[in-house]
């Protein structure tokens, strides 16, 4: 399920703007399609949640600073 919502929102309780595949042996595998390697894992989908909150965090970041380095150096 994708949802129109922010991460962490309130109104993604139901539905959250990342797809999950259920695992038999692990728990649950969340990823967000737009954001290659954001990638999350739970042993239950509070758990899934939780951690999917911290790798689109730090998704971000590291996007930022790999921006931010290019464009320092001169790339574009």
């Amino acid at each position: 399920e994708i949802a129109q919502c922010l991460v962490g929102s309130e109104m993604c309780k139901e539905t959250d703007p990342y797809e999950v595949r259920k695992d038999p042996v692990k728990g649950y595998t969340g990823f967000y399609p737009e954001f290659p390697g954001c990638i999350g894992y739970g042993e239950n989908q509070e758990m899934l949640r939780m951690n999917m909150k911290k790798a689109l965090r730090n998704w971000i970041y590291a996007a930022y600073a790999q921006w931010t380095e290019r464009r320092i150096i001169g790339g574009k």
